[in-house]
């Protein structure tokens, strides 16, 4: 019934309303599951900037004592945020911060972003689907959002109620749902837990705090023997959490006894071929900005 008067009947509605969830959240009361005591930054202030320099081709995630910061350099302004945890930084205090810290000038007033990181209990329930934010969110820091609406968009496709909804569908779309919200999330807890960084309330928070049982399987299995593995809709790979792990020195015990089956000095040889070939790519490449410009030049804007 819209305010109008007017009554919309369906055979399914998709709820794309963001983080108000009129339809899954509000209409059919779908509980959402609130995943803050294990990710605790709940609120950004971003802004964008005039660019200083030649541009870098990646976004830099930097950490500050209560969350982190970004920086995405494009091709005529940044993009910059503030990410943060509102029980150990105000938002004037981080709105501060992100304006002395970034490199140029603002070219608009910084803007306050509050969130919440977790999922619906129920990301399809009777004939109604949640796409995007209406089903859930997880913390900025892997910029996974459009992944997770894309991913749900390709569940949907493969699972759509060409001959109505029935209850197995539903269990089956929701089950592989549920499974890449808390793949992603614990790969997001990851980041924060293991940190030897112990100089503000928010890190120690951070490093002392219980954590899902998933992660801590996957911890238990790196620490034995050096095993990482990836399921099979999992976005973040092998290479992904083997980076996070080595990145803050949590070095396993032991190793996979597979990487026995190559002799010590070919396993040297073939890394040391795959270093000069990198290199050898590397150094032939064009410069970021070069690339830019040969490829997808844009106007600067008004």
């Amino acid at each position: 019934m819209l305010a109008s008067g007017t009554r919309i009947e369906g055979d399914l509605f998709i709820d794309c309303t963001g983080f108000r969830s009129l339809l899954l959240g509000e209409a059919l009361g779908v509980a959402f599951e609130d995943w803050g005591h294990w990710i605790r930054t709940n609120r950004a202030v971003a802004v964008q900037s005039t660019s200083e320099g030649p541009s870098q081709p990646y976004t830099s995630a930097i950490a500050h004592e209560a969350g982190w910061r970004w920086r995405i350099p494009l091709q005529h302004r940044d993009g910059n945020g503030f990410v943060f945890a509102s029980d150990f930084m105000s938002d004037d205090e981080a709105h501060a911060r992100l304006l002395a810290e970034i490199e140029g000038e603002p070219i608009v007033d910084p803007w306050l972003v509050r969130f919440k990181t977790g999922t619906r209990a129920k990301a399809w329930h009777k004939n109604c689907v949640a796409l995007g934010l209406a089903g859930g969110f997880i913390e900025p820091l892997e910029s996974t959002s459009i992944h997770l609406m894309m991913a749900a968009v390709t569940r949907l496709i493969e699972d759509f109620p060409f001959h109505g909804v029935d209850d197995a569908l539903v269990s089956y779309f929701n089950g592989k749902s549920r499974q890449e919200f808390e793949n992603i999330r614990d790969f997001i807890i990851l980041h924060y837990h293991i940190t030897e960084r112990d100089d503000s309330a928010f890190w120690r928070q951070c490093r002392t705090m219980d954590i899902p049982d998933s992660l801590k399987e996957r911890l238990a299995l790196w620490q034995e023997n050096g095993r990482a593995y990836q399921l099979s809709h999992e976005l973040f790979r092998i290479d992904s959490w083997a980076m996070v792990l080595l990145g803050q020195r949590r070095f396993p015990r032991g190793y996979h006894h597979l990487a026995e089956m190559m002799p010590e000095q070919r396993l040297r040889d073939e890394l040391d071929r795959m270093r000069r070939e990198i290199a050898d790519l590397a150094a032939g490449m064009p410069s970021h900005p070069d690339f830019l410009r040969s490829y997808c030049p844009a106007e600067a804007p008004r």
